[in-house]
């Protein structure tokens, strides 16, 4: 999916079809175990779909809402990169990060690249091992997918909060992760700005 959206291509659309009719199918058993038990406990696998829904893409592909949040501390006032966070705020905390992706751009940008696939990749196997060892409750709820980040955790975990703490403590740590290439983004930005304005003059 992220390669696709570096692309430019909607990854999303692109993957989820097909790796939906292998996935969906495991997950429904596993809220059909819960349903039947009303137990964590029950529940032997986890399931891949949740993973990705929920875990690695908090604020949508490539776990954007940290890059937008970074955006919003470290861009100058007035900057483009400021308005374009200000702009993506809102889709970003439902998960719609379109505004993020084309507008900073992360299509072809090859600054955001690292950050913009390894991370979701990061949290995905956080959120796998936290699942499996039993640290958080799995999620069991079949959602509409149009709650808000964090929000959607709390429905999944059938209201319970341990997914929405691991949602909080991954969120924290996407941010110490684009930080590092959100600020060499503004750099390489405000440098090529100052030079364009330099052939100007």
């Amino acid at each position: 999916m992220q390669l696709l959206w570096f692309f430019g291509l909607h990854g999303f659309s692109i993957i989820w079809g097909v790796v939906s009719s292998i996935w969906l199918p495991l997950f429904m058993e596993q809220i059909d175990t819960f349903a039947k038990t009303q137990s964590f406990d029950s529940i032997t696998q986890v399931a891949p779909n949740t993973i990705s829904n929920i875990y690695a893409m908090l604020g949508g592909s490539g776990s954007t809402l940290a890059l937008i949040v970074v955006l919003l501390i470290l861009a100058p006032k007035k900057s483009a990169e400021k308005e374009i966070a200000k702009m993506s705020l809102v889709p970003g905390i439902f998960n719609i990060n379109e505004p993020i992706i084309f507008g900073l751009p992360i299509v072809l940008n090859p600054m955001m690249f690292i950050p913009f696939v390894f991370v979701p990749v990061v949290n995905a196997i956080i959120g796998y091992f936290a699942t499996s060892w039993g640290l958080v409750n799995h999620l069991v709820v079949l959602n509409s997918g149009v709650e808000p980040i964090f929000v959607n955790a709390w429905v999944l975990g059938a209201f319970t909060l341990s997914p929405v703490i691991l949602c909080i403590v991954l969120f924290i740590l996407d941010l110490v992760l684009y930080y590092p290439f959100v600020k060499l983004q503004i750099k390489q930005n405000t440098l090529e700005a100052q030079n364009e304005g330099a052939a100007v003059e």
